[in-house]
């Protein structure tokens, strides 16, 4: 089987509840396309990549992230310094940190994403949104809530217009910043932001999930 093929096939197990066959295959291609193009190569750093993702669905967070670092350090010294593959790898180390609650770390590694990314897409980008709301959780979760509510206030009609508005990371933040207004004693305002979520969920006929829960419980509690 063709190394990329198999890079792929893993990528695909990864995906699809399969993450340890995936791992195997993800694993013995980047080695072998690092072998043969190098640790800077398009293709092994795709596989790479792919890789920390299996990695990270198995709990693996100490050898995904011991990867993510490898990659960004392949690339630092290349024409993709700044580039995709490192701004990808950034951001999955991001995520690492933020699931472990090293959110000091979470939100270096997304201020640096975001000010990429604005730079070279803009700021409503879709792309840059979805980093401003990763941001704006972790401001959020470290008790920045002033800041992190008026960061959330500007993305939310900008996310639903670009991604829809039951999209996770579209529910995610005006979630968040029902939370941080409910925080800010703007009792109101939440409880608008919260109906709006649920109406979501019903309506586009969304699976009821952790998030729809924790968005009732709060809306109950606010009365």
């Amino acid at each position: 089987m063709a190394l990329v093929t198999r890079g792929a096939l893993g990528g695909l197990l990864a995906t699809t509840g399969r993450a340890a066959e995936g791992e195997k295959l993800l694993r013995t291609a980047a080695l072998a396309l690092e072998r043969i193009f190098g640790a800077g190569h398009r293709e092994t750093v795709n596989a790479r990549l792919n890789h920390a993702d299996s990695l990270h669905r198995l709990d693996r967070h100490a050898d995904a992230e011991a990867l993510l670092r490898a990659v960004m350090a392949a690339l630092a010294d290349t024409a993709d310094g700044e580039g995709l593959r490192v701004l990808a790898a950034r951001r999955k180390l991001a995520d690492i940190c933020f699931e472990q609650g090293r959110d000091a770390e979470a939100e270096e590694e997304l201020r640096q994403i975001v000010a990429v990314r604005s730079r070279d897409l803009g700021a409503g980008h879709p792309e840059t949104l979805q980093d401003r709301q990763a941001l704006a959780a972790v401001l959020l979760r470290q008790g920045h809530t002033a800041l992190a509510a008026r960061q959330l206030v500007a993305l939310v009609d900008p996310l639903d217009a670009a991604l829809g508005r039951n999209h996770r990371d579209a529910l995610i933040a005006r979630s968040n910043l029902a939370y941080a207004q409910s925080q800010l004693g703007a009792e109101a305002a939440a409880k608008r932001q919260l109906r709006r979520v649920v109406a979501v969920y019903e309506e586009d006929g969304l699976v009821p999930d952790k998030l729809l829960a924790t968005v009732r419980d709060l809306l109950g509690r606010l009365g």
